[in-house]
Parts: structure tokens; C-alpha cells; sequence
């Protein structure tokens, strides 16, 4: 099956299979792909999947999608085909050429582990600033929080849980803290009540589950 995998500063934050007729990429939070990145239009771009046809077609974005480095309008799509919108990065990955079983195999595996994360509740609770006492969702496969060029990091849904992926943008102000110590390359996995802090912005993680 196609797929995107994403990028933000050369730092995977996650994968979108492309296995519905129409997907929509935007900042919007309503939209199938949502990047949270001021460069991108609220509803910048499409992916028409036709048959074993995969098509992008921008939505008259402001900043424009560009594929291989060439800004497109509406452009079938390549194995290996490299996305630039706004500060991201999407590379299409087609994984028809795989036989049949592996394939089978392989669609049911992520289906069953998808699975999971919907049964959990993610939210972050803004502790200080003037949004103090604001929920922020975590109702995307990755939820990206602090600021692009200073400090982001990005709370992925994965079928263990939820985990914090640090993303190197300039360290201007470090790296990212996780109950109050530095975080590393790595992903960590979240638990309730624990206390992130991105870009100046104190943030608590609360998890339960969904009724």
C-alpha cells in the first residue's frame, strides 16, 4: 500500500497510508494530514488515490507544493517522490512491487496495532503563559508543540501509547525537558501527570481512557 512518511528537520514523526479515494493536507485540524506549521495553508494540498494512481494536487496554497524540488499543481506521483510543504517533508513510498502475502501480512499487522491508541485519551494541559489552563488534543497520529526554528518536539499516538519525539530545529534554547531534565534523540514514553517543556511553554500530559 502507498504511503507518505513525514518528516520535520530530518526527524521521522510519522506515516500516513493513503488507502482512501481522497485525502486532504493542511494546518486545519479538520483535515486527514494535519501539520502544524504557520507555512502551510489551512487547506494546502490533496492526494487523489486511483486505482494503483497516486495524484497530489495543490489546493491554491500561499507558499505552493513543491515535488523534487519543483513547484506542482497537480502531479502523479513516484516511488521515491520527495514532498516540501511548508517546513516538511513527505517522502511517497509505494509498497505495491511487495508479493501479495508480505503485503496481506503486513496491512493486518498495522490495521490490528492501530488499533490500540483509539482506546486512549492524550491531552497536554498548558500550565503557565497566557493559554494557562488550555487543553491541546493529542488526537492526531503526531502532534507536533513548541515553535518551528526554536524548539519543537512532537507527541506521537502510537498502539503502545503515547511518546515524546524530540526534533532538532537549532537548539536556540536547548533541547526539550521532560520533568524538568533534557531530553535526547530518543522517544520516551509518556505517562500521566508527566511535565514537558517546549519553547518557554510548560505543558502536562494527561492519559485515560476512552469510555
Amino acid at each position: 500500500m502507498a504511503k507518505l512518511i513525514i518528516t520535520l528537520d530530518g526527524v521521522t514523526i510519522g506515516e500516513q497510508e493513503l488507502d482512501q479515494p481522497r485525502i486532504t493536507l493542511g494546518r486545519a485540524s479538520s483535515n486527514d494530514i494535519h501539520l502544524d506549521d504557520g507555512t502551510v495553508s489551512g487547506k494546502h494540498a490533496q492526494f487523489h488515490v486511483l486505482g494503483k494512481e497516486v495524484f497530489v494536487e495543490d489546493m491554491e496554497s500561499t507558499n505552493g507544493t513543491m515535488v523534487n524540488g519543483q513547484r506542482v499543481h497537480r502531479r502523479q506521483l513516484r516511488q521515491g517522490d520527495v514532498l516540501r510543504i511548508g517546513q516538511h517533508e513527505l517522502r511517497f513510498v509505494d509498497d505495491a512491487g511487495q508479493n501479495l502475502d508480505a503485503t496481506v501480512i503486513i496491512s493486518s499487522a498495522q490495521r490490528e496495532a492501530l488499533k490500540t491508541p483509539k482506546e486512549l485519551i492524550g491531552k497536554l494541559k498548558i500550565l503557565n503563559g497566557p493559554k494557562a489552563g488550555e487543553l491541546l488534543e493529542l488526537n492526531k497520529p503526531y502532534n507536533t508543540v513548541g515553535r518551528p526554528g526554536v524548539q519543537v518536539a512532537v507527541v506521537a499516538k502510537r498502539s503502545q501509547g503515547f511518546f515524546l519525539v524530540p526534533v532538532a530545529v537549532g537548539n536556540s534554547q536547548g533541547a526539550p525537558s521532560l520533568n524538568d531534565q533534557p531530553v535526547g534523540a530518543a522517544s520516551l514514553a509518556l505517562k500521566n501527570g508527566d511535565v514537558l517543556e517546549v519553547a518557554g511553554v510548560r505543558l502536562e500530559f494527561q492519559q485515560q481512557s476512552a469510555s
